[in-house]
């Protein structure tokens, strides 16, 4: 009858055997008789205590290294207390683990395969697509280590992550990194590992499927669907409310002529005139929502007040066509980046598109057979169909054919390193725009996309072109939103000025 020292002895025997098959046997580097030798060592350790690989953690790992080898056919060498000798029992001991736990390790694996396919997906280079897999396959048998689930990853596990002292089953660097480098390295593949887990964000105006009963979010629903306001609009219009919604108490149903006067009194000094108009413009829209729930009157609208904008001529002033034509050429077409950015800006001139206008348009709203583009407006609620000039359709057509990354991404332009994928928000069109005018030394005048916006308008009016034909092409509802745009200058009205009736003006 076998005691059981002998029935731990086979067991340790059988998952040694086990463990060695699954190995690579390559016989150029002797990696497979290195593996051998360390594990058989360790299990003969084990036994040698009367312990099971059950009792084998990173404690047992520990005593493993610090004891004093008397073990056969060891010698006196110390080699046994080497990082990477203790590295090869770690993997050890993750093999007998992912066996007893084969659902988790076979999720981690169909979950690494996944990513390496995302990463082929995005494109990147043969050195960040190895990083990135490298640092997932990490995390995830770190996460497994520790038992730490999928879904509970946040930022918190991340940052632990980062900062671990590496004793992973895993050939990795062991201890803690010094520097900044390693940490934001493990940081910035576990976080590629944690965004992928995540589900799609839902898009801007996609309602959640769970209501929320707050006044809050009812206010955020009503300006999404009735007013039609991106997500950036509309992040600034919750901060804003609460920023002064103390002012009216818990209590909404109480806000007067007072308190509304209060708002605008109690302003900082250091807060700029634009700053106060927003506070008009979302106070407005306030009493308007609440009025649609009934609690107030929609003639408190009449009480917050009118804040002017300085329309001085001396500050109006428009890029000139000539240095708009010299941005466009400073563009090199010889590179892909210079057949995007040339495209970009054409759009701007010829068709005074905002930087939203070119950063969501896709490729099925380009319509080759007619020779328009479809646009949609601020919100998503409506949608204008443009003509597309000769020369902004060719340097498209260009763009397309010979500078755009292969991407299944639907915009037209996107990045030109890899992720292939869509720019991660409008202010990078005005970025390209900056660029450009660097390059062809024109640092005078307004800044930005819109800037070419301004000067369209303005190349408009001064050809004798009516506010309402401007306003169709700058998409307008109001002919007051186009006089902002299309205003004159000096030398304009000198040419319609009248000389002084009489003797010289005093």
């Amino acid at each position: 009858m076998s005691s059981p020292t002998d029935e731990i002895i086979q067991i340790h025997k059988a998952e040694v055997t086990a463990f060695l098959d699954h190995l690579p046997q390559s016989s150029k580097n002797g990696a497979y008789w290195q593996y051998a030798g360390a594990v058989r060592h360790f299990v003969f350790w084990l036994e040698g205590r009367g312990l099971s690989l059950d009792d084998a953690d990173e404690k047992a790992i520990e005593r493993f290294r610090r004891h004093r080898c008397r073990c056969p056919r060891r010698g006196k060498s110390n080699g046994f207390r080497s990082t990477l000798y203790l590295s090869r029992i770690r993997r050890f001991l993750r093999f007998i683990s992912d066996r007893c736990n084969g659902a988790r390790a076979d999720t981690d694996t169909a979950l690494l395969a996944r990513v390496q396919e995302h990463v082929c997906a995005l494109q990147y280079s043969a050195v960040t697509a190895q990083a990135y897999l490298s640092e997932a396959e990490h995390f995830l048998v770190w996460l497994r280590t520790l038992g730490i689930d999928h879904g509970h990853i946040d930022d918190g596990v991340i940052e632990r992550f980062g900062n671990h002292h590496c004793r992973c089953p895993i050939f990795r660097k062991r201890g803690r990194l010094k520097g900044p480098a390693g940490p934001a390295r493990r940081r910035r593949g576990a976080r590629f590992v944690a965004n992928f887990l995540k589900e799609p964000e839902p898009q801007a105006f996609h309602l959640s499927t769970v209501p929320d009963t707050t006044m809050m979010a009812e206010y955020e629903v009503w300006l999404r669907c009735q007013k039609g306001l991106t997500a950036s609009t509309l992040r600034r219009y919750i901060h804003e409310v609460n920023r002064w919604g103390t002012v009216f108490g818990e209590d909404w149903s109480q806000i007067d002529t007072t308190r509304i006067r209060c708002v605008f009194r109690d302003q900082p000094e250091n807060r700029s005139d634009s700053s106060i108009r927003l506070t008009a413009t979302v106070l407005r829209s306030w009493i308007q929502f609440l009025s649609v729930r009934g609690p107030v009157s929609p003639d408190l609208m009449r009480a917050v007040p009118t804040i002017c904008r300085s329309r001085s001529v001396e500050q109006q002033t428009a890029l000139h066509p000539e240095a708009i034509e010299r941005v466009i050429d400073a563009c090199d077409c010889s590179t892909p980046v210079g057949l995007r950015d040339r495209a970009i800006l054409l759009l701007l001139a010829r068709l005074g598109l905002r930087a939203g206008d070119i950063w969501t348009l896709r490729m099925d709203r380009l319509n080759w057979s007619d020779a328009s583009i479809t646009l949609t407006g601020k919100g998503g609620l409506r949608t204008d169909r443009m003509p597309l000039p000769q020369d902004a359709g060719d340097a498209l057509l260009d763009y397309i054919e010979s500078g755009r990354p292969a991407s299944f991404d639907p915009h037209v332009f996107i990045r030109a390193q890899a992720p292939h994928r869509a720019f991660s928000s409008a202010a990078e069109i005005s970025g390209i725009v900056s660029r450009a005018r660097l390059r062809a030394g024109e640092t005078d005048g307004p800044t930005g996309a819109h800037a070419f916006r301004h000067a369209l308008a303005t190349r408009m009016l001064r050809e004798g072109t009516g506010l309402m034909a401007i306003g169709a092409v700058l998409r307008h509802k109001k002919p007051t939103t186009t006089a902002l745009y299309a205003h004159p200058n000096r030398e304009m009205l000198d040419a319609i000025a009248q000389p002084w009736p009489g003797d010289a003006s005093c």
